[in-house]
């Protein structure tokens, strides 16, 4: 119908990471030239890096369970949603905690063979970066 609200309440909850990333671009072409509006909860990052900042609207409880309205300044459309995660959801980190804890721990222990064997299972970015920045120092201190 035209000059229709469609209100979602976030559709993209058992999606996978690929449909998640082709929900907003279903949405804008199924109303394309319609004088028609969305609504779209989420919590997905991947969603909102398919969406200008100024079309966003963050709620946040605060500590007396209030819902705050944050204006969000940071753009997003077009971000990754690992920078989405942690600037505008306010994760403390990218990856999740497990990995996070694990490689923080090989990292303090220093073991050479443990750090390589590391490096044939982690994700290129900041671990496998620190990884090797610390076996390097190991290597110096070794000469």
């Amino acid at each position: 119908q035209p000059e229709s609200l469609f209100l979602l309440d976030e559709p993209e909850t058992h999606f996978n990471d690929i449909w998640k990333r082709e929900l907003v671009e279903l949405l804008a072409n199924v109303l394309e030239g319609r004088d028609s509006t969305v609504l779209l909860s989420t919590h997905s990052s991947i969603v909102i890096s398919d969406v200008a900042h100024p079309q966003l609207v963050l709620l946040v409880k605060d500590e007396e369970g209030h819902t705050q309205i944050i204006d969000v300044q940071t753009p997003t459309f077009g971000a990754d949603p690992s920078d989405i995660a942690i600037n505008i959801l306010g994760a403390p980190r990218a990856g999740g905690a497990l990995s996070a804890e694990r490689l923080k721990a090989a990292l303090e222990r220093g073991d050479r063979v443990e750090l390589q064997a590391l490096l044939a299972i982690v994700s290129p970015g900041y671990w496998r970066f620190r990884i090797r920045d610390r076996l390097e120092s190991l290597d110096a201190a070794s000469d």
